[in-house]
């Protein structure tokens, strides 16, 4: 504690620094909602905004008649930025479905969707959300593709200059075949009106997926079935929109029986990497895989490497993200176990071959079944997972997570971590990277009854960020101690805090103080309502320190926020009023030496008689403390009376007054 008397202290103004994003905030236990409005949400998507936080669009009844497209901003503390319940991106007359949601780049967001305001036949409009929540484009979006038959729209992705290319399949030649479509910045469309021709070959081709070829075009693939079975094929579309390789594409894989539901992702080298799940064998589905350069030769074994092809059950529904130098992490659904569906995941590198175990790593293997499997890159060459999970009551769906390093390490819980297990089905979850390594995962969520959307945060730890506990924190230095301040919006009776502290910008916290409101060697934590404080005292001047206050209200220990680094003051040589003062029978002496060296401690009585010698040493410079037992140096009790201190350190020398009462 700071005590009356110490000599000169150099004060730092208390500093309130701003947190790290995903330390405090409005994040609730099982996720934020982002529209309860009456009826039913549902089909969430989500778009990183690139500042900690994301853009959630989704398909929504409100009006009962029909259904609209909405969309809110939610911050990287979890605070809803737009209206509440949502901003309109599309009331177009007839109802609107579907939506699929990119980054635009600007800290905005480029929707697109299926559209039925023409009627009877499905058009694709599209939008473009500023950050404030503003569209950009023609009121109720631009169009992408109108009047076709049997539309069906299937991915959306950047252009690499603010814009989108958008892909769907349909049946305006009788068949249904792959079109895609590049629109601008400005949205308007830059390739043939209502779409270029990816295929129009015999048989249906369904499903495309996209990938960029880092040249502002794209790679589609698709599931085609004009040799019989289902088969995999490809296509380049230049950044004008002219196709690049064979004309109807290139065969990704035409094994034995079918191959479906492709994924692809760039290979980093202007191609691409294509998986999907394999019926060559007749036991069994399989996940397969295969890159495709540039150009358009297919770079591993014909009809792909065996990603997962030789385990008991069937793998399939895979999804796929970037790696690092090439590589490509591949998870899937795995019922490997039996009957119940669980997550596995493996990393392919440039050549083909597996990474991590054979037949994948685990992400989960809980009880019941494990579905709707989501994938995102984690930034560092690993990847973030989420699905619905039924392992806590067979037919009720909670939304779950789960982290996987580059190395193939699960990095959360085993099995992992619970995103939201709130009453009702949290299912359909869709992610974005929060920029820090960790995600932001949205659902669709029935906890009232009808379908809501909820978002919820994990940060890099595997922690669910439970914010709206942490309303602000301060930490500054007051000479050689450091205190810490943070103010709660709510809290338990029982609720814990750990205080834990490291030295320099690098070494690894240690815990110094535990407790709802309880002393520890380093310091106090006290509480007046829902403020709490930490006051270290064994701080060292001229060093630096930071800190971390997790907290545990009654349930997982979780980081409550994260301090910058503190460098205390250097100090002048100083002796310290002794404490307490009046005294009986002893005393604590404190004393600050700026350099190490040569010093000694002695009490005098009044008459300039020595009465003990405490110190006569060597001493490192900083804090020290020394005890008097009110004792002579023969072991005989001093009177009552006044007494001097003096310090010597080098060629100073201190004094203090001290009262010993008997």
């Amino acid at each position: 504690m700071m005590h009356d008397g110490r000599i000169v202290m150099i004060f730092l103004a208390l500093a309130i620094l701003a947190p790290p994003p995903s330390l405090h905030g409005a994040w609730v236990t099982n996720g934020v909602a982002v529209c309860t409005v009456p009826n039913t949400q549902d089909t969430p998507t989500i778009a990183a905004d690139g500042s900690g936080g994301a853009i959630i669009v989704w398909r929504d009844g409100r009006t009962v008649v029909n259904t609209d497209i909405y969309a809110q901003r939610i911050d990287a503390s979890g605070n809803t930025l737009w209206t509440v319940n949502g901003n309109p991106v599309c009331t177009a007359n007839n109802s609107q479905s579907l939506p699929l949601t990119i980054t635009d780049g600007s800290g905005g967001a480029i929707a697109a969707w299926q559209d039925f305001r023409s009627n009877n036949v499905t058009d694709i409009y599209a939008q473009r959300i500023n950050s404030s929540g503003y569209v950009q484009w023609t009121a109720n979006g631009v169009s992408v593709c109108t009047g076709k038959v049997s539309l069906t729209l299937s991915q959306i992705i950047p252009d690499g200059s603010g814009g989108a290319i958008i892909a769907w399949s349909d049946r305006r030649n009788a068949t249904t075949d792959i079109f895609a479509q590049r629109i601008d910045s400005n949205g308007a469309a830059q390739w043939t009106a209502d779409g270029v021709t990816v295929c129009a070959s015999t048989g249906s081709q369904v499903l495309p997926v996209l990938a960029s070829d880092g040249s502002f075009g794209v790679i589609v693939a698709w599931q085609d079935n004009r040799g019989g079975p289902n088969d995999i094929y490809a296509q380049r579309v230049n950044a004008a929109g002219a196709v690049q390789w064979t004309a109807d594409g290139i065969v990704i894989c035409n094994a034995a029986l079918a191959q479906t539901v492709p994924q692809i992702v760039p290979d980093g080298s202007g191609g691409a990497v294509i998986a999907w799940t394999d019926h060559r064998n007749t036991l069994d589905d399989d996940i397969y895989a295969q890159r495709v350069d540039a150009s358009g030769a297919t770079q591993w074994t014909a009809n792909g490497v065996g990603v997962v092809s030789s385990m008991a059950g069937r793998q399939s529904d895979c999804r796929m993200v970037q790696g690092a130098s090439g590589e490509t992490i591949i998870a899937w659904l795995d019922l490997r176990s039996g009957s119940t569906a669980d997550i596995y995941a493996q990393k392919v590198g440039a050549t083909g071959a597996g990474l991590w175990t054979t037949n994948g790593v685990s992400l989960s293997s809980a009880p019941n079944n494990q579905i709707g499997l989501q994938l995102i890159s984690n930034g560092s060459g690993g990847a973030v997972a989420s699905w619905q999970d039924e392992r806590g009551v067979s037919g009720v769906w909670d939304m779950y997570a789960q982290r996987i390093n580059a190395n193939g390490a699960v990095a959360w819980t085993t099995d992992g971590v619970s995103v939201s297990a709130a009453t009702g089905n949290q299912t359909a979850p869709q992610l974005a990277l929060d920029g820090v390594g960790g995600a932001i995962i949205t659902w669709k969520d029935e906890r009232a009854g009808n379908a809501d959307i909820y978002v919820q945060r994990v940060d890099a730890a595997g922690h669910t960020v439970v914010a709206t506990l942490l309303q602000d924190y301060s930490a500054a230095a007051n000479g050689p101690e450091i205190g810490i301040a943070w103010t709660l919006s709510e809290t338990g009776e029982d609720i814990e805090f750990f205080v834990l502290r490291a030295r320099g910008a690098s070494d690894a916290f240690a815990e110094i103080a535990a407790g709802g409101s309880s002393e520890s060697r380093a310091g106090t934590i006290t509480r007046n309502g829902l403020s709490f404080s930490f006051t270290d005292e064994t701080c060292v001047p001229g060093e630096t320190y930071r800190y971390r206050v997790d907290v545990r209200d009654g349930g997982e220990r979780k980081v409550l926020f994260e301090t910058a680094a503190i460098t205390t003051p250097m100090l002048e040589s100083a002796l310290y009023q002794n404490h307490p003062n009046p005294f009986n029978p002893s005393t604590t002496i404190q004393y600050y030496l700026r350099d190490t060296g040569a010093v000694s401690l002695e009490i005098y009585d009044i008459n300039g008689s020595l009465v003990r010698r405490l110190e006569d040493r060597r001493a490192p410079k900083g804090l020290h403390t020394v005890e008097w037992n009110g004792l002579d140096d023969r072991g005989n009790r001093a009177g009552s009376g006044l007494y001097l201190c003096r310090l010597r350190a080098g060629k100073e020398t201190l004094s203090r007054k001290m009262i010993l009462l008997r």
